[in-house]
């Protein structure tokens, strides 16, 4: 088997790749800009070893510095971290973040599709090996005895029952479309647990 060979990413995708990572996660749209503005400011740096001359430097510009587009871009700087260090530029489709303003019933599959909600792209940098690091970093070691474990326990188990009964507030009968858990208690009913 021979040896993977591991293309070196330039000034501008070093630069992309640091940005995505300090972000941590960002929308498409926000991907789209950074790429934008890199490109926009890396335009003119002329890089050695192109097919011109011997400084590389006769054609100027080289436009596939940063990928002819985002999705080259992406795809070039996976072929570096893959091999190198088993990481990923992911990305996945998730419905918007949840909006109280623009709340109502949720479309149906009989509604057209101007009337569904678009899903969000969301990138960022991922992990791919099943190891250590991604095993403690995902969930870290607990610290928290069984005593302390059992009282979480407890504490979500009436979060869950109090949101299933309307968020435990008692005065709302008013039927509201929730993401996630509405259940809300108050800091004496959480001592009153233990």
């Amino acid at each position: 088997m021979a040896p993977t060979t591991i293309t070196p990413l330039s000034n501008s995708q070093k630069l992309f790749l640091q940005r995505l990572l300090v972000a941590h996660t960002l929308t498409d749209g926000d991907l789209k800009k950074l790429y934008r503005s890199i490109r926009k400011t890396f335009s003119d740096v002329d890089v050695p070893g192109g097919d011109g001359g011997e400084d590389g430097t006769a054609s100027g510009r080289d436009e596939a510095y940063m990928g002819t587009d985002l999705g080259h871009c992406l795809g070039l700087i996976n072929d570096s971290l893959m091999p190198a260090f088993n990481l990923e530029i992911a990305t996945v489709a998730l419905p918007p973040p949840y909006d109280p303003e623009h709340a109502g019933g949720e479309p149906s599959d009989d509604d057209p599709p101007s009337a569904r909600r678009r899903l969000v792209k969301y990138h960022s940098v991922v992990n791919r090996a099943n190891d250590g690091v991604a095993k403690s970093y995902a969930a870290g070691p607990s610290r928290a005895g069984p005593h302390e474990m059992a009282y979480f326990r407890l504490v979500l188990e009436r979060l869950v029952e109090r949101g299933a009964d309307g968020g435990g507030d008692g005065g709302s009968s008013q039927q509201q479309f929730v993401v996630g858990c509405p259940g809300s208690m108050k800091r004496m009913d959480l001592i009153n647990l233990r």
